[in-house]
């Protein structure tokens, strides 16, 4: 590398170092200040939970792993991979089709139409009451909004007199026109 310095693409490699650069840093603060929302400090405990994957998956022994897994894994097999990443379905959980199914045959046609009845008028009457809330609190914005225009506006009967003043000029006596002397 260091013969062929000449024909390196300079703004090319310093691109890649500065990213590099960048994702290193920022790995560095998150395991600092691990990575947490309002930066509560837990000693790196949100990397620490997670699993790192080996990006290759193999049947051959990798001593590495076996070393750094204390024994537990030998080889990150076609096995293991969906163990670790949670992929594979717990076995002791009870296939939820065929539970729904056993649950659906114990009742009978008409008590189900019955519940589900029942269940539409409740969730009917819910509706019916969060509808007369808003109701109510739009009413209750609305008279706030009235009160406060009647309160700003003027009244009635002196407006009427201003717009007789300027059209007709009716309620304006001589001597208010006049300037007033010295």
């Amino acid at each position: 590398m260091l013969e062929e310095q000449g024909k390196v693409p300079w703004p090319d490699m310093l691109n890649k170092y500065t990213s590099i650069v960048r994702e290193l840093s920022q790995l560095q603060d998150m395991l600092r200040r691990s990575a947490v929302p309002a930066g509560l400090d837990d000693d790196a405990r949100f990397f620490k939970s997670h699993l790192v994957v080996p990006q290759l998956v193999s049947l051959e022994y990798d001593s590495a792993l076996h070393k750094s897994t204390e024994g537990r894994v030998p080889a990150w097999t076609h096995e293991i991979v969906p163990e670790a990443l949670r992929t594979k379905l717990p076995i002791h959980l009870p296939n939820v089709p065929e539970v729904a199914d056993a649950e659906m045959s114990t009742y009978e046609f008409e008590q189900m139409i019955k519940e589900t009845q029942g269940l539409n008028k409740e969730m009917e009457s819910i509706m019916e009451e969060l509808e007369d809330v808003i109701k109510d609190t739009c009413e209750q914005k609305l008279t706030l909004k009235e009160k406060e225009a009647a309160r700003k506006a003027p009244p009635v009967a002196e407006t009427v007199n201003l717009v007789l003043a300027m059209m007709a000029g009716k309620g304006i006596r001589a001597a208010d026109l006049l300037p007033k002397s010295k």
